[in-house]
Formats: C-alpha cells, structure tokens, sequence
C-alpha cells in the first residue's frame, strides 16, 4: 500500500494502483509535450511559409485579407488541437 495526494486529501492505494498513476502521468505529460508538434505540423501543412510570407506581405502592402485569414485558420487549428490538461490524481 501507499499513499498519495488527492484534492480530497490523503489516499491509501495499492502498488498496482500506484504503477497505473504513474503511467497515466506519463502518457499525459507525453500527450502534453506533442499538442505543439501536432500543432506546428497542421499549421505547416494547411499554411507554409511562403503562403505566411505571402499573408504577412500583402498585409503590409495594405492588404489585410490573406493574413486575416492565415490568423482565422491558425486559431482554429489551436482550438482543434488544443493544449492538454493533465489530471492531479
């Protein structure tokens, strides 16, 4: 038996429960470190640079729809793929 921290306070557990908490933990802080390289990837592939450059260029040049646009996509992309929340249990 062990005992870990909840929110509800001090728990009893066995091992076994124990060995699932870590991994849990572990696929949640792996899950965690990917949202931004799913991210980046999506964004990359839905907008590549030269379409950003163009965005940021036109806007530049008094044209603001393509980089409205490139910003439009980018939020959606990050509320498609959104940060992950990891458990305190």
């Amino acid at each position: 038996m062990k005992q870990v921290m909840t929110p509800e306070g001090i728990k009893s557990i066995t091992d076994e429960e124990y060995e699932n908490i870590k991994i849990e933990r572990r696929a949640q802080a792996e899950a965690n470190k990917n949202y931004k390289v799913r991210r980046r990837d999506k964004i990359l592939k839905d907008y590549p640079i030269h379409t950003q450059l163009e965005a940021i260029t036109e806007n530049e040049m008094g044209k603001p729809e393509k980089l409205n646009l490139l910003i439009s996509g980018i939020n959606q992309i990050k509320s498609d793929i959104p940060k992950e929340e990891t458990s305190t249990t």
